[in-house]
């Protein structure tokens, strides 16, 4: 009994296993996920590339890729860390208050102290930089 259980365990906990399976709410054509394309659409149209760093380029185009892929995060180019994308923060379904990068909601529960710091440089959230 415990052998299987240990079968069963491994065989979930398999990551090449569960990339291959997207979660239901995460399915390219499920249609609440609609509003969201939409919205992904009218960023990408008001994309100012040029006025974009080349550091912040690189992140938008690992972002790109990673939504493109359904991926809910990214590795950022400059630290490593896990970044989420817009389609995680969608799914999410609110602000949790973090100041993310890649927000969908505003940072609308984002303390304004916080959000007096940061501005949207037409493809993310980020630093003002002084």
């Amino acid at each position: 009994m415990l052998a299987s259980f240990v079968r069963t365990v491994c065989r979930r906990c398999s990551t090449s296993a569960r990339r291959r399976r997207p979660r239901p709410q995460l399915q390219r054509d499920n249609p609440k996920l609609a509003e969201f394309w939409r919205a992904e659409r009218e960023l990408e149209a008001n994309l100012r590339l040029d006025q974009l760093s080349v550091s912040d380029v690189e992140i938008h185009r690992r972002h790109s890729e990673a939504v493109a892929n359904m991926d809910l995060m990214y590795d950022d180019p400059e630290t490593g860390l896990k970044v989420l994308t817009r389609l995680q923060h969608y799914v999410k379904g609110k602000c949790c208050g973090s100041a993310c990068r890649h927000c969908v909601y505003g940072h609308e529960k984002v303390k304004p102290e916080v959000r007096a710091r940061r501005r949207f440089n037409s493809a993310f959230w980020e630093d003002i930089k002084q």
